[in-house]
């Protein structure tokens, strides 16, 4: 990812400075940049906050990294565009839930919603519920779970897991005579581990931690490790977008290293997630100044009552980054597809 400018630059900023009124150098003034780049990053897909990446997976189920927030569009390095299907398609996808063969039921065969594709039709992706580990626990005999950290600052600091231990029981603890959801782990050198075989984990809740952290899975009968997810240092409630990709099947993009593990690459055009800046080397998501210095007036309207200027200031904000995606992304360069009703083909491409 293209990231320019980080917090530094917005703390140097003699506008932003300005109008933010607070020592440039505290926590506040980077509350006040925090919450501007929020409430811009849910009005559009602004420049800096929307890049197209190279992944690899080694599945049909793809977990994205933290800082992806919305997956715009895929595509198979060696092939082309994929669909994309949302939480609706697994209610309403041909065959469940009163659908008959791509049609509602009582409606006759490939009447209503996706009836062109028919019986049987299975999607490119589909955008699944979000996860917080990039691997789950493998096997239905449950693993021990291990926590480890890298920097002696974080020994001691814990980490809790929900879910599901082995036999189906939810993981739960005893706490002063009462049992409460969720399993938690201290850190500790040399191991820290569950006492429980967990079988499933639904939710991770963390101490923000000095270094990177990590978690896996430990078959005591094999004594085999495998990772499950690696934590930032700020990441307190781990959340990443899931999805499944039954395109990669056949896909002809993947290798197979010397465990006969096939690996697959895609494409992703993706909206970055809203991640605060913390540090002054930490990378600003939208680095227009201009911006964000209104964003920040309008931060103080708000924090006035006026309404009225706010709303102004915010229209100016938005106005501004539109201005910015103008000038780097010109209309003349704007791909348009082209659909013939009643038909999934593409009969026209042109720019």
């Amino acid at each position: 990812m293209a990231y320019t400018l980080q917090l530094i630059n917005a703390r140097n900023d003699i506008g932003i400075r300005n109008i933010a009124g607070v020592c440039n150098n505290g926590v506040q003034f980077a509350d006040y940049v925090n919450r501007a780049t929020r409430r811009l990053m849910k009005r559009g897909a602004w420049f800096s906050a929307e890049v197209l990446m190279r992944l690899c997976t080694t599945s049909c189920d793809v977990v994205f990294p933290r800082h992806v927030g919305t997956v715009l569009g895929l595509r198979l390095c060696k092939s082309g565009q994929l669909e994309i299907r949302n939480n609706w398609w697994a209610i309403m996808k041909p065959g469940c839930a009163g659908w008959v063969n791509g049609g509602f039921a009582g409606y006759g065969n490939g009447w209503g919603y996706n009836g062109i594709y028919g019986g049987g039709y299975t999607p490119d992706s589909i955008d699944t519920n979000t996860v917080p580990i990039f691997n789950q626990v493998s096997g239905n005999t449950g693993k021990l779970i291990r926590y480890h950290v890298v920097k002696q600052q974080d020994y001691g600091k814990t980490i809790t897991i929900y879910g599901k231990q082995y036999g189906g029981q939810p993981l739960q603890t005893e706490v002063s005579g009462a049992w409460v959801n969720g399993v938690t782990i201290t850190a500790a050198n040399p191991v820290a581990q569950t006492t429980v075989l967990v079988t499933k984990i639904d939710a991770v809740v963390r101490d923000a931690t000095e270094g990177m952290a990590y978690l896996y899975e430990y078959d005591p009968a094999t004594t085999k490790l495998r990772m499950l997810a690696i934590y930032e240092p700020s990441e307190t409630n781990p959340s990443y977008r899931h999805m499944r990709i039954p395109a990669l099947q056949c896909s002809s993009s993947c290798s197979v290293d010397e465990n006969d593990q096939r690996t697959y690459q895609f494409e992703a055009l993706v909206k970055l997630a809203y991640i605060p800046v913390v540090n002054d080397n930490d990378f600003l998501l939208l680095d227009n100044l201009d911006a964000l210095a209104l964003a920040i007036q309008a931060l103080k309207a708000e924090e006035a009552n006026d309404d009225q200027l706010a709303e102004i200031k915010w229209t100016k904000a938005i106005q501004d980054l539109n201005f910015e995606l103008r000038d780097k992304s010109p209309d003349n360069q704007l791909s348009v597809k082209v659909r013939v009703m009643g038909s999934d083909r593409i009969v026209t491409n042109f720019v």
